[in-house]
């Protein structure tokens, strides 16, 4: 049988591994979540602003037919 300071450095180096793994996966997904969210707020600002374009154009337009 393995004497126990062996076996519990042994573990102690395997938990360290599995904590390290955890936290780069942790990390991982952070980036990942992080990047998905700027998309989407990217996105959503260029629609906004799309749309601010087209009734900007649609009231000018009515502005113009009212003044006639």
């Amino acid at each position: 049988e393995k004497p126990l300071s062996t076996y519990l450095l042994k573990n102690a180096s395997n938990f360290q591994k599995q904590r390290e793994n955890l936290e780069s996966s942790k990390r991982k997904a952070t980036d990942h979540i992080q990047g998905l969210l700027n998309k989407i707020i990217s996105r959503f600002v260029t629609e906004t602003l799309e749309a601010k374009r087209q009734w900007t154009n649609i009231f000018n337009v009515l502005k113009e037919k009212k003044n006639c």
